[in-house]
C-alpha cells in the first residue's frame, strides 16, 4: 500500500507544477527514499531556481528531488533492428498501423472471454495515435509486420486492429494501448525475443529489476524508480497527460514503443512502454492496460481490477468519465463500444482504495 502522506504530498506538488510553467514534465514519488520526484523539462539554473521558488526543497517534511529529463515523447521510430519479415511474429519485433512508421509488438495476450490470441502494443503504434475527439484509426484497420517504414512501405499485412483506447486531450489518461488480431492464428508466437514466454503479470514495484525487448534497442535491463508519476508526453504537436506512470532510467529509443517490461526474477509482465526521453523511459502499469482492453497475459488468468488511488486526477469518478469520453469519441466504431461499455460498468462496481 502506498504511503498516503507521501502520495498526498506528491499530489499537492503536482497541482502546483504541472501545466503551469512548462518547466516540469512530470511529478512522481519514491517510497524507497521517501521523496517527491520532480521530472524537469529544463535543467538550467534559472529553471531549477524557478521550480525551487514554487515548491521549496521540502513539502510536508518530504524532500523534493529534481530529475532532468527534457521532453518526454512517444517512442515511435529511430534506429532499425528486428525488422525482418517473419511468420510467426515474436514479441520484440516490428509492427505498425498503415499510417505509422514502426513500433514494437510487445507480447501475445488473450481475449478474456474468447481466449483468442492477440498482439499487444500502443495505440500510437497500431491505432495511429487516435484521439477521442478526432478518430484516426478504426477497428478492422490493417496492421503490418514488419512496420511500414521497415519495408519501404506497407508490404506485409499481418492482421487487423481489434481494440484500442483513444487518447484524450485536457484530462489525465491511464493507458496508451491497443491489441490486434492475426489473419492466421499461426502467425503469432507467445515468446519474446531474448526473454522467452511471459509467466503472467504482476503489479510494478519501486526497486524491481526489469528487462524489456524492443524493436530498436533490443534487450535492455533497468530498475523501476517510480510507479506513481504523472507525465506530460509529446505526440508531435499534441501534449497528452498521463497518470500513475511507471518510470525507469533510459532503456529505450524510438521504435521501442509497445515493448513490455518484465520482472527479471518472475518473468511476469509489469508494464507497457510508451514514451521516454534521453534520461528516463515511461511505462503504463500493466494492470491498467489489461483491464482497459479486457485481455490477459496467459489464457488462465483473470482480468485484473486495479486499485486506483483517490487523488482528484484519478478518482473512480474520473476513471468512469474517461471511459465514457472514450466511448463518445469513437461512437462510430461499433466493434469497440461493447468493450468500452463493459469497462464503464466494471469501473462503477470496483472497489477503489
Amino acid at each position: 500500500m502506498t504511503d498516503i502522506e507521501l502520495l498526498e504530498a506528491k499530489n499537492r506538488i503536482e497541482t502546483i507544477l504541472m501545466g503551469n510553467t512548462g518547466k516540469t514534465v512530470g511529478v512522481g514519488l519514491s517510497e524507497k527514499n521517501d521523496t517527491i520526484n520532480v521530472y524537469a523539462r529544463e535543467f538550467d539554473d534559472k529553471s531549477i531556481q524557478h521550480i525551487r521558488k514554487q515548491v521549496g526543497t521540502k513539502t510536508d517534511s518530504k524532500e523534493i528531488v529534481i530529475i532532468p529529463t527534457g521532453d518526454v515523447r512517444a517512442l515511435q521510430y529511430d534506429n532499425i533492428s528486428r525488422t525482418s519479415y517473419s511468420r510467426p511474429i515474436y514479441g520484440g519485433m516490428s509492427i505498425s498501423h498503415e499510417f505509422v512508421s514502426a513500433g514494437t509488438f510487445g507480447c501475445l495476450v488473450y481475449d478474456a472471454k474468447t481466449k483468442s490470441p492477440m498482439a499487444l502494443s500502443n495505440a500510437h503504434v497500431t491505432a495511429n495515435s487516435s484521439l477521442a475527439s478526432n478518430p484516426t484509426a478504426f477497428v478492422g484497420d490493417k496492421i503490418f509486420s514488419p512496420g511500414c517504414i521497415d519495408t519501404s512501405g506497407c508490404q506485409y499485412n499481418w492482421g487487423s486492429l481489434t481494440r484500442f483506447i483513444p487518447l484524450q486531450e485536457g484530462v489525465y489518461n491511464f493507458v496508451d494501448c491497443a491489441v490486434s488480431s492475426p489473419d492466421n492464428i499461426n502467425d503469432i508466437n507467445p515468446n519474446i525475443i531474448g526473454v522467452g514466454e511471459p509467466q503472467g503479470y504482476e503489479a510494478p514495484k519501486e526497486g524491481m529489476k526489469v528487462v524489456k525487448s524492443g524493436r530498436s534497442s533490443g534487450i535492455t535491463y533497468s530498475e523501476i524508480i517510480d510507479t506513481h508519476a504523472s507525465m506530460e508526453v509529446s505526440y508531435g504537436n499534441t501534449i497528452i497527460k498521463f497518470t500513475n506512470c511507471v518510470i525507469t532510467a533510459a532503456n529505450a529509443i524510438g521504435g521501442d514503443s509497445g515493448s513490455v517490461l518484465i520482472n527479471t526474477d518472475t518473468k511476469k509482465v509489469v508494464s507497457l512502454l510508451f514514451a521516454g526521453s534521453d534520461t528516463i523511459t515511461v511505462y503504463n502499469n500493466i494492470e491498467y492496460v489489461l483491464s482497459a482492453l479486457d485481455v490477459t497475459i496467459t489464457p488462465t488468468e483473470s482480468v485484473p481490477q486495479p486499485q486506483y488511488t483517490t487523488s482528484p486526477i484519478d478518482s473512480p469518478e474520473y476513471f468512469v468519465q474517461s471511459l465514457a469520453l472514450t466511448a463518445i469519441g469513437i461512437g462510430t466504431v461499433v466493434g469497440v463500444l461493447p468493450v468500452i461499455n463493459e469497462q464503464i460498468q466494471l469501473a462503477i462496481h470496483r472497489k477503489f482504495s
